[in-house]
């Protein structure tokens, strides 16, 4: 496996559960179900070093 891949973790249960989980699993980037173009396209663009970080 590649340690420097970039993760985008998704769900559609509960957010704030799973955003914690997937933080504690060293997940940076976390999109909740349902999610709009404009919060995908913004999330990915962060996980790609595209956006500043906030």
């Amino acid at each position: 496996m590649n340690a420097d891949a970039t993760i985008v973790g998704s769900s559609g249960l509960t957010a704030n559960g799973d955003v914690a989980k997937a933080v504690g699993a060293g997940c940076e980037h976390f999109v909740s179900k349902p999610y709009t173009a404009e919060a995908l396209l913004t999330t990915l663009s962060k996980a790609l070093g595209k956006v500043p970080r906030v």
